[in-house]
């Protein structure tokens, strides 16, 4: 996205705020450590640059997956507990929010006028919100801001 398309789409995420309580799981004991003491959570800066820019557990290389740079976050708790031995809640509370999920992207680029197909949404770093990236019977999302993002241990 450039620039303005960027300022469209976070101020959109921003006028779309949800509340919501999401679930992921890790079994690397330092990944839910910071999780929980909510490391990094303090600045968007920060949280992008630890949890978005770079892949989780690699300072040396980024992030790539189907949907993008993020916390990997569901609705389904029982699914999060099959992601590692630790199952974190992140209960967010007006939180920046984008349906970015099958027409919902659709939607949501022509919107805030972005152009380029759904990768044009799903790769970019800078998009402060939570984005709802699948939907079905299990929903998933990536996580790509901490703002009202509050971690927690489950139950």
């Amino acid at each position: 996205m450039n620039a303005q398309e960027l300022i469209r789409a976070n101020n959109l995420c921003v006028q779309q705020a949800t509340t919501i309580t999401l679930y992921t799981g890790t079994s690397n004991a330092k990944l839910a450590s910071d999780f929980l003491a909510q490391f990094c959570f303090d600045t968007q800066v920060n949280f992008r640059d630890t949890y978005v820019i770079q892949k989780l557990g690699s300072r040396q290389q980024r992030f790539k997956a189907n949907y993008g740079p993020g916390i990997y976050l569901t609705d389904n708790v029982d699914e999060a507990k099959t992601y590692g031995t630790t199952t974190v809640k992140f209960v967010c509370t007006q939180t920046p929010y984008a349906d970015v999920a099958g027409k919902g992207a659709k939607i949501f680029r022509d919107t805030a006028q972005i152009k380029g197909g759904p990768q044009a949404v799903l790769e970019e770093p800078n998009l402060a919100a939570l984005l709802l990236v699948a939907a079905g019977g299990t929903n998933y999302y990536v996580l790509r801001t901490p703002n009202g993002v509050v971690p927690g241990t489950y139950p």
